[in-house]
């Protein structure tokens, strides 16, 4: 399927748009067709007139910025707290360039439920695929978002974005707990004590408790969780 899109159907361009303007807690999701399409000016430009968190999969990463601002993080079984908790409460919910895979969506009857769902993508086979979409707009997602940029007045949710942003505070993927002066990162200490979790099967209680001591400089801390 061609990367550039000659025309966009109008009537589904105005059906999205009409979604947008009435939301009072919008949210994007970026797929990996944003990634492709080489949309990150673009997408960048729509988040901030729309006023919105934007949350990924992992196919999406780099499409979006991670350190702006309205950038949530992942969404799904890998994804954080603030962007699973935020898109159960977002009341519109655009979709760019994503499959909704059963990574990011869980059972589908549950996911974004109280969502109206826009979905953007190049290959029309993807609409209605996994999840049932309320708007979808066929075409490449660099292309629909420039029309959705010149068509889109700049809108405002100071109130959900205050609550998606508090969140984001309260719930990082790192947390303050100090052991000699040195801040754990919480989910590269989860990773990798399921790594060595999983090597434990193979290894005796000694040598286990030895690999721990060479490999690893919070070596206390891990012992401490997985003996």
């Amino acid at each position: 399927i061609p990367r550039s899109t000659e025309q966009v159907e109008a009537a589904s361009v105005e059906k999205a748009l009409k979604l947008m303007r009435k939301a009072k807690r919008p949210m994007i999701f970026v797929g990996g067709g944003a990634v492709i399409s080489g949309a990150e000016k673009e997408l960048l430009e729509f988040a901030k007139k729309l006023d919105a968190p934007v949350a990924d999969s992992l196919m999406g990463k780099g499409a979006y910025p991670g350190t702006d601002d309205n950038y949530v993080g992942m969404l799904g079984m890998h994804g954080t707290k603030t962007a699973d908790l935020s898109i159960g409460e977002a009341d519109v919910l655009v979709v760019l360039g994503s499959r909704f895979s059963d990574r990011v969506t869980g059972v589908t009857k549950n996911f974004a439920k109280k969502a109206k769902i826009i979905q953007v993508d190049v290959d029309p086979a993807e609409i209605n695929k996994n999840v049932i979409v309320d708007v979808s707009v066929i075409g490449d997602v660099k292309s629909v978002l420039d029309i959705f940029n010149s068509r889109l007045e700049q809108l405002s949710h100071p109130e959900w974005m205050e609550k998606v942003m508090e969140r984001k505070r309260t719930l990082p993927l790192t947390y303050n707990k100090l052991k000699n002066g040195v801040l754990l990162n919480l989910s590269f200490t989860l990773m990798t004590v399921m790594l060595l979790s999983r090597m434990a099967i193979n290894l005796n209680h000694l040598e286990l408790s030895a690999m721990v001591q060479k490999v690893h400089p919070l070596k206390a801390f891990i012992k401490k969780v997985i003996m």
